[in-house]
């Protein structure tokens, strides 16, 4: 592969990591959680995921059981659903 090819695709991933990275520490360190962006489309787009199955209860303890897996997977989507293309990135160069 070229070598600015490289550089481009190395200064993408590590763009990628850190902006993760950052992501995680709004969400985790600070006191008051502040507004982030690629928290906000995983955490909505896994709400409709789960919005699916739903569609087909008719009982809140059905509603219940589905949704008891959300709130132990949300915390931690945004920052391990997009690592291996972002470590690809980086292994590029």
């Amino acid at each position: 592969m070229n070598g600015s090819v490289s550089i481009f695709f190395f200064l993408l991933g590590l763009f990628v990591v850190a902006g993760t990275m950052l992501s995680a520490i709004r969400a985790f360190v600070l006191p008051r959680s502040s507004p982030d962006l690629l928290s906000r489309i995983v955490f909505v787009g896994l709400r409709y995921l789960f919005a699916i199955p739903m569609r087909w209860t008719h009982s809140y303890l059905e509603r219940d059981r589905i949704m008891a897996f959300f709130a132990p997977m949300a915390p931690w989507a945004p920052w391990s659903a997009d690592r291996a293309p972002k470590f690809r990135l980086l292994s590029l160069f």
